[in-house]
């Protein structure tokens, strides 16, 4: 019955026990010209072989069997465990990024912390000054403030900088360190 459907499909699939030739090459030259010369896939599957191996000379007939399939698994698997290691490199590179941008963002607080504690010493100061200097214009006021702000983000900037970095580069034990030494810790009341 083989070679009464051999014309009609595109791809054969043998795997069936035995050792006799299902599929010879006179077979083939029989039904070529009934299929137009039109490409025909073989996967023989069988052990032993049931199709000719001959008829992969015929141009357009590709003949596969056990050890072909056995080879392409291969090649697929030591493809896909080097895309597993380059996945899996490119996973722990987001962790790490992941990890340290979560790691810094605990200490943005304290970050935010020292410079809302620098602000208020800065009005405090600047407070005591006005009352003790009310002749002072609202335009010479807004003078001293804005000189006064200026001055606190130039003082502020390098140890901020220093602290975003630490952060950034999850230098924790560094940065606690420079956040202790600047945050005047909070009083019981």
């Amino acid at each position: 019955e083989a070679n009464r459907y051999l014309e009609r499909v595109d791809i054969v699939l043998t795997s069936i026990g035995g050792g006799t030739t299902l599929l010879t090459r006179a077979d083939l030259i029989a039904a070529r010209p009934k299929r137009r010369y039109k490409p025909l896939v073989m996967i023989d599957l069988s052990v032993p072989r049931v199709i000719d191996t001959s008829i992969q000379d015929f141009d357009g007939i590709y003949l596969f069997d056990v050890d072909d399939l056995s080879q392409v698994v291969s090649q697929g698997k030591s493809f896909r465990e080097k895309a597993a290691k380059e996945a899996e490199a490119i996973i722990e590179l987001e962790v790490e990024k992941s990890w340290k941008m979560i790691q810094g963002e605990r200490f943005n607080s304290d970050i935010g912390n020292l410079y809302r504690q620098t602000d208020n010493l800065r009005q405090a100061e600047l407070d005591k000054l006005f009352s003790s200097l009310s002749h002072l214009s609202d335009t010479e006021r807004k003078a001293i403030e804005h000189m006064t702000q200026s001055l606190t983000k130039k003082i502020l900037h390098r140890p901020l900088s220093i602290a975003r970095s630490c952060a950034r580069e999850s230098e924790y034990e560094r940065l606690s360190f420079l956040l202790e030494a600047m945050i005047e810790p909070k009083k019981d009341k």
